[in-house]
């Protein structure tokens, strides 16, 4: 988490400074700290280190207390007395002898990570750095340059996809050399093949005086599939940012381990063909402090425990520590000032050969938020281009649901975990200066991001709001997408109705579900660790707080005495540890917890009834999968669930969001009743829904007239 800190400038103004945390890079042939200032700085760690020591345990000691009082309600409702015909036990009062293990486990390996972050502050107390952010006013003039080097004869099986991958990219000003050491040879090309030039190169002097780049980039082993905007990006980032190397995680990363990075990129003064010159960086830091940067073009970094990671690709010389920032700072300590300057303006005309969608994903992409934006993309990428950006990845399920928007035909900026939120809204108006939207789809809301909308209301883009769970969205919206539900039951905050845009439940599902065979269904339930004699209940929800899997737990866990009945939660987010905390606390042993391998179609034609308790304002793909399988469904209100199932049937929707004793009721009446969807009957209407869903969000979108012209 960053903080503010006022500062005082030279002018007498105070300014905002933000201290972002940091990792700390030593290398042994600089000159350790005075032992005066060694023993000030480990005072501080130490106190520190009591600070936070003390702010664990009372957090511990608050959970602990909190998660008792909750159990002892939990057991006091289900203890309560039984109607006429039904028995109801209470649960035992001891978790068995392998959930006391597991949570034995959870509990030392907790403590032992705890106890490595502690001790690693007070090992190393002299190499504890801040970087204070101060944000600059003025941009640089460009971007710089970049040369990606690829290695012939190293790369020889990977060449042709890599060179693909590279010819895809986005950026300007990225140059490709294709350097055969063995043959002495270099062929150095624009990123797209337009340019081609030859050199002899045998060494890396003369592979410099080849090429043109400012900073010099190696891909990691293995790597050939890259997101398109992946180059472009760490331009801005070089550009906002005086760094000496940046170390780049394509795909989502969310362990403490040391994977190798994707790509390694620095200045063309550090470039050694197997990395970075650290004895020309060491040179560096011991006159001034030097950056490097870690960053996942598609995932979170940050660790709550330190990790360890060699720099350099493929080598074992320096360990360093890995963060936000590496600091190379010499004998110096304290606080490290670093400047965040605006990114360079954009072209000034934009391509308006085709409409142009632009998808501002302000928070996470998760749940029905996701599957709604998916949809609308796949709705109008033949139409015209389709570019989403999104600075609120905080999350591999986040970055996941971004990327994979590629695949469908859009164009995909992650900001977030690269950029620094002071460059989110230039960012932003350098993409829409190429793109020039003449829609905006705005999920969610962020207010540093207010002016950016705003430029682009302006500039004569319609804006359009998705709301995500109960959060805000953008003031002055031109529409706001809303969920096609029965009167009175939608859970959308009040404004003109000429602005709101219902869209049906029915709409979400991609292609119509085809019946699934027998043996089909049985596999999945293998897979899924299902006996054959069974009663399968199937929840597919993000494990996010509008996801609300924590219901589905305690409904397990209020069915625990049903004879035969078996659930599996499918999901993953950042809720996944306190979920597998609460099964384990409960001690329900008719629970999985999966991560998701299946499609809903899959899961749902697998399942003998569905489980859906989130609090999804506007969709829920999972009820409309469901009732195209012929699967019943027990759901929390909103998200076009009341409408659909009551036109289909086959399902019960409880009265209120947050209710588990309403669902676990539910779910207890539908299977005993035995009531099922009509499939044929569900088919015909989710294809009518599918139909009216296109043409609203085609005029939420782009207006009255663009629905009814296609």
């Amino acid at each position: 988490m960053e903080t503010e800190t006022e500062t005082e400038t030279g002018t007498g103004k105070s300014c905002i400074g933000l201290v972002y945390p940091v990792a700390v890079v030593q290398d042994r042939d600089i000159d350790v700290p005075s032992p005066e200032r060694r023993a000030r700085a480990r005072e501080w760690v130490l106190r520190q280190a009591v600070d936070d020591l003390s702010a664990e345990i009372r957090d511990l000691r608050a959970q602990r207390d909190a998660i008792a009082e909750a159990y002892e309600q939990l057991r006091a409702g289900a203890a309560a007395p039984a109607g006429a015909g039904q028995a109801i036990s209470p649960p035992p009062r001891q978790p068995g002898s392998a959930a006391l293990l597991r949570r034995a486990a959870k509990g030392l390996i907790r403590g032992t990570l705890g106890s490595v972050r502690r001790l690693w502050r007070v090992a190393d107390p002299a190499q504890r750095f801040v970087v204070d952010l101060k944000p600059a006013r003025e941009p640089t003039a460009a971007l710089p340059s970049i040369t990606v080097v690829v290695d012939a004869v190293a790369d020889a099986g990977r060449a042709s996809d890599r060179l693909a991958a590279l010819a895809a990219q986005t950026a300007e000003q990225l140059e490709v050399a294709v350097w055969n050491r063995v043959r002495g040879t270099l062929e150095v090309q624009s990123a797209r093949g337009v340019d081609v030039r030859r050199a002899a190169a045998s060494s890396r002097d003369e592979v410099l005086s080849a090429v043109t780049g400012s900073y010099l980039a190696m891909l990691g082993e293995g790597v050939s599939a890259l997101p398109t905007t992946l180059f472009e990006t760490v331009q801005w980032l070089l550009s906002s940012e005086d760094l000496a190397y940046v170390r780049v995680f394509a795909p989502p990363v969310d362990d403490d381990g040391d994977p190798p990075p994707q790509l390694l990129l620095c200045q063309r003064e550090l470039w050694q063909p197997n990395g970075i010159d650290l004895a020309a960086l060491a040179a560096r830091a011991a006159r001034r402090p030097v950056l490097g940067k870690t960053v996942g073009l598609a995932g979170r970094l940050d660790a709550a425990v330190p990790r360890l990671a060699t720099l350099n690709l493929g080598s074992g010389r320096l360990v360093c520590r890995t963060g936000r920032y590496d600091v190379w700072a010499g004998s110096r300590s304290g606080p490290v000032p670093h400047q965040v300057g605006p990114l360079p303006t954009g072209p000034d005309a934009g391509n308006r050969d085709r409409p142009a969608l632009l998808v501002l994903a302000a928070v996470p992409m998760t749940g029905g938020a996701a599957d709604l934006v998916a949809a609308t993309v796949r709705e109008l990428r033949n139409s015209g281009r389709c570019v989403v950006v999104s600075t609120a990845v905080d999350h591999a399920l986040g970055a996941a649901r971004a990327l994979r928007l590629e695949r469908i035909g859009a164009t995909v900026y992650e900001l977030g975990s690269a950029l620094q939120p002071e460059i989110w809204g230039s960012a932003v108006d350098r993409i829409a200066a190429g793109l020039t939207p003449d829609v905006v789809l705005a999920v969610g809301h962020d207010p540093r991001l207010d002016g950016a909308v705003s430029g682009l209301q302006a500039g004569g883009a319609r804006i359009v709001a998705l709301p995500v769970g109960d959060g805000p969205t953008f003031a002055g919206t031109d529409a706001r997408i809303v969920a096609d539900d029965l009167p009175g039951r939608a859970d959308v905050p009040s404004v003109e109705a000429e602005q709101q845009v219902p869209v049906p439940a029915g709409w979400i599902l991609e292609v119509v579900p085809r019946g699934t065979a027998a043996q089909e269904r049985q596999r999945v339930r293998s897979e899924l660790g299902v006996p054959e004699d069974r009663r399968l209940v199937v929840a597919v929800t993000d494990l996010v707080a509008p996801g609300r899997p924590e219901d589905v737990v305690v409904v397990a866990d209020l069915l625990r005495r049903e004879p035969g009945l078996c659930f599996v939660l499918v999901g993953d987010g950042p809720l996944a540890g306190s979920v597998r905390d609460l099964i384990s606390f409960l001690a329900v042993d008719t629970l999985h917890l999966r991560r998701p391998r299946h499609s809903l179609a899959e899961l749902a034609a697998a399942a003998d009834l569905v489980l859906d308790p989130s609090s999804e304002p506007v969709a829920r793909p999972l009820v409309a999968a469901a009732l195209a399988a012929g699967a019943p469904v027990v759901t929390a209100p909103g998200g076009g669930a009341g409408r659909l199932l009551a036109e289909t049937g086959g399902g019960v929707v409880v009265g209120s969001i947050g209710a588990p004793h309403e669902l676990a009721a539910a779910v207890r009446q539908v299977l005993a009743d035995g009531r099922r969807p009509a499939r044929e009957r569900a088919l015909a209407i989710l294809a009518r829904q599918h139909e009216a869903g296109s043409n609203a969000i085609r005029r939420a979108l782009r207006g009255a007239a663009a629905a009814s012209g296609g």
